[in-house]
């Protein structure tokens, strides 16, 4: 716990745990999109969400040079920025190939410019005897934000949804076939719990970024 005496360190992982939750939040409300509301088949759900995997492995090297020059700073106050973008256009479930897969284009390119600053920062700033207990304290706190992501978007997009489409209804994420006269109302019900919960999303990356502002030193 003496870890979390350095304001650093206590950022940097307040800032994970934040860009996280918008992570998770996105990786697992999207593919319902993709499948329940557009309709689309797997494979096309899965090339949609490959630019996340790709950017992360091509950029992050690159990124963490940048970073080593500007400052881990001004990295993941722009990146966090990136993903809080990426998580409101996703929020207005934008028709066409566009509206889809370009949510899942801007959260790639902001992730890549987080990840190895996230990493670099939070090493640097706790004592090299204690690095080992540093990352492990890292990567409990994405692995928690997925958890606490999947549940906690889901029990708004929940929520909204019921609140939406009345007693009675299908749960998020079951929408009747394409051609139903129910499907009309379905839709609005489930496209009103599906974009509050990825505009909470944008504002957890919008925190992350203030958190990263304002928690680190400049030049650090």
């Amino acid at each position: 716990l003496a870890l979390f005496g350095s304001r650093a360190f206590s950022a940097i992982n307040g800032a994970t745990f934040l860009l996280y939750l918008a992570l998770g939040s996105m990786l697992f409300l999207v593919p319902f999109d993709l499948g329940a509301r557009r309709d689309w088949a797997a494979w096309e759900t899965s090339l949609t969400l490959l630019p996340l995997g790709v950017a992360i492995a091509a950029l992050s090297r690159p990124a963490g040079a940048l970073a080593d020059r500007i400052g881990v700073r001004p990295m993941l106050t722009l990146g966090a920025g990136i993903v809080a973008a990426a998580c409101a256009w996703a929020s207005l479930a934008g028709e066409g190939a566009v509206g889809a897969a370009g949510p899942m284009i801007v959260l790639a390119l902001g992730m890549s410019a987080v990840v190895a600053p996230l990493s670099a920062g939070v090493m640097a700033a706790a004592p090299d005897a204690q690095a080992g207990a540093a990352s492990g304290v890292s990567n409990a706190a994405s692995r928690l934000a997925n958890l606490f992501a999947v549940a906690g978007c889901g029990a708004v997009a929940s929520a909204v949804h019921a609140a939406a489409s009345g007693p009675g209804a299908a749960t998020f994420g079951a929408l009747p076939p394409i051609g139903d006269p129910a499907r009309a109302a379905a839709e609005a019900a489930y496209l009103a719990g599906y974009g509050a919960a990825l505009r909470l999303a944008a504002a957890m990356a919008l925190a992350a970024s203030a958190l990263s502002w304002m928690g680190l030193r400049r030049g650090s």
